[in-house]
């Protein structure tokens, strides 16, 4: 990374890119910024410390809360993704993750449902404690659990109704105000916005 930032940074491109909290400490993403980096992606997951430790995330509250700081504070647009309906997820676990969103504030994001991939430990677990029923095939299991945006399955410990509500204000915190910022962000970094985001954001807070 830090040899292809330093060969291009002084060729004018603009680009976004993924990472983890635990890399976004303020001289990689000063030399990002330079490189022309605009905006990063981190998978925060949760807001309860419980939890990413469930997931083996190897990062901590703190940190995530300290990238959206040293994105902020270097000019880069932080974009964080949410997981919820995680195995062993409580609703104090839910909270926790509500009011890491409260008092951040990253400039962009989304909190998804959880869906379980075949052939990975979170699958395995499912299966094991008969939290979800297996599909015969491939197709069978793309068509039962496709989609992040909707609750096609919930193997925690909340009702679906807490779920649905709290995921919906958690999209609209993460995305109230902010579209004419991106949009004007993406414009200047020579990007068309995700329209189609837009509207399902306004028809989300329409229905809501």
């Amino acid at each position: 990374m830090y040899e292809i930032c330093t060969a291009i940074k002084n060729l004018d491109v603009r680009f976004d890119t993924f990472s983890r909290a635990n890399y976004c400490d303020l001289k990689t993403l000063n030399l990002l910024k330079k490189s022309g980096c605009w905006q990063i992606q981190i998978g925060v997951e949760s807001g309860s410390q419980r939890i990413l430790d469930f997931l083996k995330k190897g990062t901590s509250v703190e940190m995530n809360a300290e990238a959206i700081k040293n994105c902020r504070k270097i000019g880069i647009f932080s974009h964080c993704a949410f997981m919820i309906g995680i195995p062993t997820e409580t609703e104090e676990d839910l909270k926790k993750t509500y009011y890491f969103i409260q008092k951040n504030k990253p400039d962009l994001g989304g909190a998804g449902f959880f869906i379980p991939f075949p052939k990975t430990v979170l699958w395995d677990y499912c299966v094991k404690e008969k939290l979800i029923d297996i599909p015969n095939s491939i197709e069978e299991w793309a068509g039962k659990y496709k989609g992040f945006d909707k609750l096609n399955v919930n193997v925690s410990n909340i009702p679906n109704n807490i779920l649905i509500k709290y995921s919906r204000e958690m999209n609209y915190i993460l995305n109230k105000r902010r579209y004419i910022k991106k949009f004007f962000l993406y414009i200047k970094n020579r990007r068309l916005p995700d329209y189609r985001r837009v509207v399902s954001t306004v028809k989300e807070k329409i229905i809501f």
